[in-house]
């Protein structure tokens, strides 16, 4: 990846933050990777990862959107296996003490809690999305 590609990008990745927000004014990329859990400097790291994601899915799709709900979906489960090949290649490991690793969403989930007096309720994941927590690809 070249220096223009990553501000491509970057520019980009802002475009479509910026189009999200709610509030209509500009937030600054920066701004927005620290409030998602992201540190600044690991924002080239993002891009990298962007870039990445569109070259795979282009060289699946042929470079053309398939057109049909379930081409769609064939190009995202082969997306996804290929994301979780990789996860499970990288021997990722999780401490116990922030959960463990869900392969279909590459994101860490927090355990349930174990202590008989907890009051509050562990946050879950949505019961819409399949947690994975061991590869199956």
């Amino acid at each position: 990846m070249t220096p223009g590609q990553q501000q491509a990008e970057l520019q980009a990745i802002n475009r479509n933050a910026q189009s999200s927000t709610t509030t209509g004014a500009p937030v600054p990329l920066r701004a927005l990777a620290v409030e998602n859990g992201l540190p600044p400097d690991l924002l080239g790291d993002l891009a990298r990862y962007q870039f990445i994601q569109t070259t795979l899915v282009n060289r699946l799709d042929g470079g053309k959107d398939p057109g049909t709900t379930s081409g769609r979906q064939a190009i995202t489960d082969e997306f996804n296996g290929y994301q979780c090949r990789a996860a499970k290649a990288l021997n990722i490991r999780v401490s116990p003490q922030y959960g463990q690793l869900d392969y279909t969403q590459i994101s860490v989930i927090p355990l349930p809690s174990t202590l008989s007096g907890d009051a509050s309720p562990s946050p879950s994941p949505s019961p819409s999305s399949s947690v994975q927590l061991t590869p199956n690809c």
